[in-house]
This record gives structure tokens, sequence and C-alpha cells, in this order.
């Protein structure tokens, strides 16, 4: 899912993190092989993407990765079309309109319910023969992004979660820590936690001592590394509380759209970028795989990864419903009520229940 700087990110993180559930163990898993027959394949997949068109995912992804799936099949061609994060959603529902979808989509967790009840993704754990040894591999807060209504669409292809980060000289002036909303209104939390302006980035108040803590992902280390050159962050699991440390799953999943004119391709293509191969191709440029026996193995790429790797044992996907953009503003808007003052904590997490129960009722 994509990162917002904003007090936004922080609101939807705790109120996604808030929504989890307990822990669950890790499937066992094995190696991903060549379907039979594949070498025959032919024909054009087109591949649409979020990946910025100069980022370093992007130059994995045409300098290694596709000529590696296409010197294994000589007669498929694999067209990747890099789309602004922010365009892509709109573009696909547009194109589902129209009926102008590509054959794959490396498509934001949040997106995969919709377009699922839209009607317009392969159901790959009825029509993909070998999705259970794929589904194996992968953690299941992942894989819990892509079922809908009983049904999987889709597969993880990256992921990531959030852990505490913070500063760990600063804790040694901290004395206590007090709940969200007595928090800010005691000064210790800047304006920001109440929208997009105001206040300081999360990036810029852990590194100048100005926030104690963040709940945020990996990608917070290259902006530290790039913008901070000397400061050092620490990182912990998610305090526990009754359920244990639980976390929210972040990422993006693979999906097939129904219209694909070559299915049999687009799945080998699908397969090989869950080979560790793939996988371990993306690690290296700060894209976490989702293939849970890869999980020792990323401390030695990134050291930094083995907070997550740990975390992502028992996060928990945002609920799996087209929805979910509704319940997440309205989520963000109760707790800012809260934190004004305008309501009371337990009125404002009672409206917002009867309002997601609401919207969940219209999709069961």
């Amino acid at each position: 899912m994509k990162y917002r700087k904003s007090g936004g990110a922080v609101i939807a993180a705790v109120a996604a993190v808030a929504l989890a559930a307990c822990s669950s163990s890790s499937p066992q898993v094995t190696q991903p092989t060549v379907s039979a027959g594949a070498q025959e394949l032919t024909g054009t997949v087109t591949y649409w993407h979020a990946y910025s068109a100069d980022s370093p995912e992007v130059a994995t992804l045409e300098g290694t990765i596709i000529p590696a799936f296409e010197k294994l099949h000589p007669g498929v061609t694999v067209n990747d079309v890099p789309i602004p994060y922010d365009e892509l959603h709109q573009k696909l529902i547009t194109a589902a309109a129209g009926e102008q979808l590509p054959d794959l989509v490396r498509a934001d967790i949040g997106w995969v319910p919709e377009l699922a009840n839209l009607g317009v993704l392969e159901p790959l754990s009825t029509s993909m023969p070998d999705f259970k040894t794929y589904s194996a591999q992968v953690y299941p807060g992942t894989l819990a992004t892509n079922l809908w209504k009983g049904t999987y669409y889709g597969l993880p292809l990256d992921t990531n979660t959030r852990v505490l980060l913070y500063d760990a000289s600063l804790f040694e002036k901290v004395k206590g820590v007090q709940n969200l909303v007595d928090m800010y209104k005691a000064g210790y939390m800047p304006d920001i936690i109440l929208g997009d302006s105001g206040g300081l980035a999360t990036s810029d108040g852990l590194a100048t001592d100005k926030y104690a803590t963040i709940l945020d992902g990996p990608w917070m280390y290259p902006i530290f590394a790039s913008q901070y050159p000397d400061f050092t962050v620490s990182a912990s699991q998610v305090p526990a509380g009754p359920g244990g440390s639980v976390s929210v799953v972040g990422g993006e999943d693979i999906v097939m759209t129904q219209s694909s004119k070559n299915k049999a391709a687009a799945t080998e293509f699908m397969r090989y970028l869950l080979s560790e191969e793939s996988q371990l191709a993306m690690a290296k440029i700060g894209q976490m795989p989702v293939l849970s026996n890869l999980g020792p193995q990323l401390a030695s790429i990134n050291a930094y990864y083995s907070q997550f790797v740990e975390q992502l044992q028992t996060a928990k996907p945002r609920p799996p419903t087209p929805a979910w953009s509704q319940i997440d503003s309205i989520m963000q808007d109760e707790i800012r009520a809260a934190i004004r003052g305008d309501k009371t904590v337990q009125q404002a997490l009672d409206e917002a229940a009867s309002q997601a129960d609401a919207l969940l009722a219209q999709f069961n």
C-alpha cells in the first residue's frame, strides 16, 4: 500500500492495527518450478504497475527479471507499462468499463476486493491449477489481501509492515507515555496528526529529535540514509496488546484480468515473479519478498529487514472489502474528532463502527 508522509498515514496505521486480530503460523514452503509445457508459450503479456519510471524497481524489472523470464520462454514478450500510482487506480476503473485492461496488474492490496467485486479479475484459486503450491509459500497476512467472498483473486507480490521506529538517545529524556488523545492535548504531538498540513513529516521529526517514536515501514531507512546520514534509528516490534504484537500488512498483489487474451503466458510470468530469484532481485533494491522462507536471508541484504520479517509473522491485512477506502476515511475523521475533543473516544469509535458496519453490509 502506498506510503503517505502525513498525519493521515499515522491515523490509518493506528486504525488498521486496531482492527487486526491474533497471530498465524507460517506455512511450510516449496520452491516454484517451471510448469510443464511452459517452454512452448508464445505471445505478449502486458503488465501494468506503479513503479516510478526512473526507479531502481523498474530498472530491475526491465533489466533483470523480464529478460530472465523471456530467456526461459523465448516465444513470450513481456510489455511492462509504468503508470503513476495516483493515476493507476482510476485508469483501472476506466479500462474495466471499456474492457481495455492489461493481462496482469501489480495492484495495491486495497484495490483487489474492489476489482474482484467489479467482476474483472480472474479467480486464481479456481483457475490456476497450482495455486495452492504458491499460496502456501507466502505470509498468511499477505495472502488474505486477495480474498473476496471465499475466492482468491490474486497472489501477494511484495509486502511491508510497520514497526516502532525510535530515537534511542531521545528516550533517555522521555519520562512517560500517555494515550494518543492525552499526548496531543498535552502538546506532545504536532498538528500534523489532524491533517496533511502543519508539523513535520515523520522522517524529519524523528531524525531531528522532535518526535520520540513513529510507526513506520522499511521505506524509511533509505530516506534516513539519504536525508539524515548521521542519524541512527532503532526499531522494535509493535507493543503487544491482548492479541499480541500485531501490525498491518502493506504491499501489492499480482492479479490477472478475466479479459486477458494470453492467460497461459500471463500465469507463467506470475509464477516467475514469485520465484526466489525474482523476489531476491527486488529485495536488493528495497522491495520486501512475500516468500516466508526468504526471511532468514534478508538480513544479509539489508540488516533493517529483520524487525519487519519478525513483525510479518503476525501482521494482519486491512479488512478485504471494496469499502475499505471509505472505512479508512471514516476512522481517520472519527479519531481526529476525538483528538480535537469534539467527541469522547467512545463516541468516536461507536460512530466509526456504526458507519463501517453499514458499508460492510452492502457487500455481504
